[in-house]
């Protein structure tokens, strides 16, 4: 994963294209570059599969029809909710935080849901979300 490649380079480095002897230093820098740029911004800007993280149930309380996020969610085209139950949250029971763009910080189940965040067991680690974690798919321009 990475933010540029060596055509990008050689083409902002003004290097003629059969000017190759700089390849190898310049090809070593892009994974540099790419993990400064995660530090520094906390982010991954590039996801290319998904992953399962798991999630505490919410235990009454103010916001026990939310649940928060520890990391970006870029996307909801992959996204698989399975509540502490066992039982599959179906994407008409909740909406998305923020709603209308990403990325996505929790979700929050509707008033009109048929489901609560719910558990068998234990709160802890009961809700498991796959998805695309992280910032985005694909970088940003500015990344």
């Amino acid at each position: 994963m990475a933010y540029v490649t060596l055509a990008q380079i050689r083409q902002h480095g003004n290097y003629d294209a059969d000017e190759t002897g700089r390849d190898v230093e310049l090809s070593a820098l892009i994974p540099r570059a790419t993990a400064a740029i995660e530090a520094y911004t906390n982010n991954i800007f590039e996801i290319t599969s998904t992953s399962t993280r798991y999630f505490d149930a919410p235990i009454d309380g103010k916001d026990y029809r939310t649940l928060y996020f520890d990391e970006w969610l870029s996307d909801t085209t992959s996204l698989e909710v399975t509540n502490g139950d066992g039982s599959t949250v179906s994407s008409s029971d909740f909406v998305t935080l923020p709603r209308n763009h990403t990325p996505i910080y929790g979700l929050e189940l509707k008033t009109s849901a048929t489901v609560a965040w719910d558990y068998t067991t234990s709160p802890e680690d009961a809700i498991s979300v796959v998805g695309y974690w992280g910032y985005s798919q694909s970088p940003p321009d500015d990344v």
